[in-house]
């Protein structure tokens, strides 16, 4: 049996639409003003490497055949289109001996991809010659519920970013950050920043730009599952902004694929309020959703429901977590208490027990006692 090879994607920016039956197209939507034609191009790749045998796909745009590809031998062959908006791009397909390896792209004008498929995938989208996306208003939206975003996507080698109904929560369709193959993958992964720091190629990124806040507190929450495969450090998740990566309201910044259920996520983004910000879906995950029955099956990140909002005034602090120290200390000793930072607290107050003193402080969630 031939090996599954994963289709890999370069740096581009994508929006992303679905097909019925589960398949999963990758397709953008853009918005500002456009030229009536410009050149598109139709990409088709071979898993194996030994071309479509005699397989093809004829390109036809608004129901005109504008090209066909045979590829008769190789790993991938490019054949360009003219195109303009809102041109309806399909493809019409002859099967050949081994169309289980055959998948494609489609690329508008502004050489970002339009959609994303596999053999016998007929609709590609529509054709664009294309502005820069617009950053996008509060309150932010992305349920990923009618199948088109205005999301980018950069991906390694190793790594892939789809819409699909596995990463759904309790709807139709979610976000699906997950890895490839072992390739590339660095025997430093212990922590979230080696993983990132030490595995590029595995690494998916799927951003936004927002407009820039008019209020003081702006809020990020979504919802998120982890799997992964052999081991719990295989999956990595976190969020960034402007490149940064911060940390959500417990004070925890890198999530592994112990958090394999789903959870509610939030972020307090109120520093970024008064000017414009890139808000970043990131993971960096060693194999593909299915690789193995392992575990959970694969290394992936399920992103849904994402909301950004502002409101005026200050939101009220968080719960404080559970405090951090010594249960049962000896008289005499001196031991350090602490608990995560809290989200929104300016001051903490502890109550010492009778007879304890404060030996010094620290940061002010954490302090020693003797």
């Amino acid at each position: 049996m031939k090996n599954k090879i994963l289709k890999t994607m370069k740096e581009f920016t994508k929006t992303f639409t679905s097909k019925v039956m589960g398949l999963v197209l990758l397709s953008f939507f853009f918005m500002g003003s456009y030229m009536a034609q410009c050149t598109h191009t139709f990409t088709g790749y071979d898993s194996y490497g030994d071309g479509w045998n005699g397989a093809s796909a004829t390109i036809t745009v608004n129901g005109a055949a504008v090209g066909t590809m045979l590829m008769p031998t190789g790993s991938s062959e490019s054949l360009p289109f003219q195109a303009g908006d809102g041109d309806v791009i399909k493809i019409a397909w002859t099967s050949g001996d081994w169309d289980s390896e055959i998948s494609w792209d489609c690329t508008d004008g502004g050489s970002n991809t339009i959609s994303m498929g596999v053999y016998g995938t007929t609709t590609v989208g529509n054709g664009a010659c294309p502005a820069p996306i617009q950053c996008a208003p509060l309150p932010y939206n992305q349920d990923f519920e009618t199948g088109v975003t205005s999301m980018g996507a950069t991906t390694g080698s190793q790594a892939s970013a789809s819409i699909d109904a596995t990463s759904a929560n309790g709807s139709a369709y979610g976000l699906h950050l997950e890895g490839n193959t072992s390739s590339s993958w660095s025997s430093s992964y212990s922590t979230g920043v080696d993983a990132f720091t030490n595995s590029p190629a595995h690494i998916a990124s799927v951003t936004r730009e927002i407009c820039a806040p008019t209020q003081p507190t702006v809020t990020l929450t979504f919802n998120k599952k982890q799997t992964y495969t052999y081991n719990v450090k295989y999956s990595w998740f976190r969020v960034t902004v402007n490149g940064n990566p911060i940390a959500d309201v417990h004070g925890n910044t890198y999530f592994d694929g112990s958090n394999n259920s789903w959870e509610a996520m939030e972020y307090n983004l109120s520093q970024y309020t008064g000017s414009s910000f890139i808000v970043a879906f990131e993971t960096c995950n060693k194999y593909y959703t299915g690789y193995t029955s392992t575990g959970m099956g694969g290394d992936a990140s399920y992103i849904d429901d994402i909301l950004i909002t502002e409101a005026a005034g200050l939101s009220p602090p968080t719960a404080p977590g559970v405090i951090v120290g010594n249960t049962y200390p000896n008289s005499g000793e001196v031991v350090v208490y602490s608990i995560q930072p809290v989200s929104g607290a300016d001051s903490y107050t502890w109550n010492v027990p009778s007879g304890w003193n404060t030996c010094r402080s620290g940061k002010h969630h954490t302090y020693s006692f003797y």
